[in-house]
């Protein structure tokens, strides 16, 4: 059955005498009343078989929109057929019919509290997932203050080195001489050192560093960097604010620093490096 034929006479603005007057209309010889069309034969006939065909279709689309009524009314009564027998709560003898659209609507129920559970368990993951994000922001900033412990520790563990080389020197009689810091409990196991043996102490490092330098400048060619040395100089430059507000022992270790800085610019300044890579050795 057309679908679009059967909406033409559902539309609310269908007029039963205005198709039909349209549909006589078509008749050849026809005027607007009708007149002539009744005295001519072949007119009456012509619109006598079109009424035939007319009521035919009529009686097919009541035939077909009986069908579907029939079939709706089959379909609402089956939903209303008991599907299952449960006994009711306050009366265990007597049984409680469920029909199969009961049974439908509670299906979709459970449905329903299934989905909302779900949703909840989602939910409750997703607050899990960002505590443990915060968990995890936690840990990399203790791995953070652990590597920062640790740089901390072998700057003191240096600097330790550094004040045992200068223990090791051979003391001169001066006013000056001080006490190293070195977390000493009493004052008999504190180290006694002068500015002039730290001062000795490094330059037997610095020494050791210009040595190592003057042999990289021999043996490399200019586009070779010896990164571990560079990185040496630049943890020892580092050091520098241990020696704050240490009076002559600053002043020392200060032309220390200058004096490795010194080489390591020297050493740089023979390699062929571009510029972005200078800078990067440089700092």
């Amino acid at each position: 059955m057309s679908e679009e034929l059967l909406n033409m006479f559902f539309d609310d603005e269908f007029v039963p005498h205005a198709y039909l007057d349209a549909l006589f209309s078509a008749i050849p010889g026809a005027t607007s009343d009708g007149s002539q069309s009744l005295t001519n034969p072949k007119n009456i006939e012509l619109m006598q078989q079109r009424s035939a065909t007319l009521l035919s279709h009529l009686d097919f689309y009541t035939s077909e929109l009986t069908n579907n009524l029939e079939t709706q009314l089959t379909k609402l009564r089956a939903s209303n057929s008991v599907v299952s027998y449960s006994y009711e709560s306050s009366n265990e003898k007597k049984l409680k019919p469920t029909t199969r659209l009961e049974y439908y609507i509670d299906s979709l129920s459970i449905s329903v509290q299934s989905l909302n559970d779900t949703v909840a368990n989602v939910t409750s993951k997703v607050s899990s997932l960002e505590t443990d994000s915060q968990t995890t922001q936690n840990l990399l900033e203790l791995t953070k203050a652990k590597q920062n412990l640790i740089h901390v520790q072998q700057a003191l563990e240096t600097v330790k080195s550094i004040v045992e080389i200068a223990q090791d020197t051979p003391k001169t009689t001066s006013k000056s001489s001080r006490t190293a810091p070195t977390n000493a409990k009493n004052a008999t196991s504190s180290l006694i050192i002068q500015p002039s043996q730290l001062s000795a102490a490094l330059k037997v490092l610095q020494d050791t560093i210009k040595e190592q330098v003057s042999q990289r400048k021999r043996t490399e060619n200019d586009t070779e960097v010896d990164q571990e040395l560079m990185t040496k100089i630049d943890d020892l430059s580092a050091l520098m604010p241990i020696f704050k507000n240490l009076g002559e022992f600053q002043n020392v270790y200060a032309d220390f620093v200058k004096n490795i800085q010194g080489e390591k610019e020297g050493y740089l300044k023979i390699k062929n490096l571009d510029d972005e890579l200078f800078d990067t050795v440089l700092k």
